[in-house]
C-alpha cells in the first residue's frame, strides 16, 4: 500500500495548484465540509474521548481538546508541504486486495494535501501497535524511496518523518469523531483503531510536533 500511495502521490505531485482540472477538490462542498468539521470538532472530540475512556491515555485529553479548538490553524499547518491528490481516509476498512495487490475504497474524502498525511493515516490505523513501533521509520524511508523511483527526487525521509509525526493527529481525530457520532463503523473495530492511533500520537509526541 505504501507503493500504491507513492505512485498516486507522485503522479499529481505539485500539479494541483492553479490547475482548473483540480478546483473541484477544494470547491464549495469541500469548504462546507471543512467548515462544519471545524465547528463541531470540540464537542465531538470531548464526546469521543469520553466514550473511548481508557483507550486514550489521560495525558492526551487536554492536547486533543486544545487541538480541536484550533483545528482551522492545525489544518493550515498540516498543508504546508508539497500538495498532491490524497485519499484522506486510509484506514483498514477501506482497503481491498485483488490479484495480490492492494487498493483503496471510499474516495468521498479525496482532496489535495500532503501525501505523508495518507501514510500517517495508513500506519496509525492499519498496523498493530507493536508493528508500527518496529517498522514505521523504515516504512517512511520506503515511501521516500518509492517517490524517488516515481520521479520525485527532492523529498528526504527525515523531513517526511517530521511531517508524519504531526499528521498522526488527524487519524486520532477521525476515529474519535467516528466513535462520537456512532453507527459509522463496527464498534470493536473503531475501538481498535482509536487505541492504535492514540498510541501512535503518544509515541511520536505528535501534538508537540504540530506546534499549534
Amino acid at each position: 500500500m505504501i507503493e500504491q500511495l507513492a505512485l498516486l502521490h507522485a503522479k499529481f505531485w505539485n500539479k494541483t495548484h492553479n490547475n482548473s482540472k483540480y478546483h473541484w477538490l477544494a470547491g464549495p462542498v469541500r469548504k462546507l465540509e471543512d467548515h462544519l468539521g471545524t465547528a463541531l470538532t470540540v464537542p465531538l472530540m470531548k464526546r469521543g474521548l469520553n466514550k473511548a475512556d481508557k483507550l486514550v491515555t489521560k495525558n492526551l485529553h487536554i492536547p486533543a481538546i486544545r487541538y480541536a479548538g484550533q483545528r482551522r490553524k492545525a489544518m493550515q499547518l498540516l498543508a504546508q508541504g508539497p500538495h498532491t491528490i490524497i485519499h484522506h481516509d486510509c484506514h483498514p476498512g477501506n482497503l481491498y486486495w485483488q490479484d495480490n495487490s492492494p487498493g483503496l475504497l471510499d474516495w468521498q474524502m479525496v482532496r489535495t494535501g500532503e501525501g505523508i498525511g495518507d501514510i500517517a493515516y495508513l500506519l496509525a490505523t492499519s498496523l498493530s501497535i507493536a508493528d508500527r513501533k518496529a517498522h514505521e521509520i523504515q516504512l517512511i524511508k520506503h515511501y521516500s524511496q518509492a517517490l524517488s523511483r516515481f520521479g520525485i527526487g527532492d523529498v528526504k525521509s527525515k523531513d517526511l518523518l517530521q511531517r508524519y509525526r504531526a499528521h498522526l493527529v488527524h487519524p486520532l481525530e477521525a476515529m474519535l469523531v467516528t466513535l462520537a457520532i456512532g453507527g459509522m463503523m463496527e464498534l470493536k473495530a473503531n475501538h481498535t483503531l482509536i487505541k492504535r492511533a492514540a498510541s501512535a500520537v503518544e509515541h511520536n509526541n505528535s501534538f508537540a510536533a504540530l506546534a499549534l
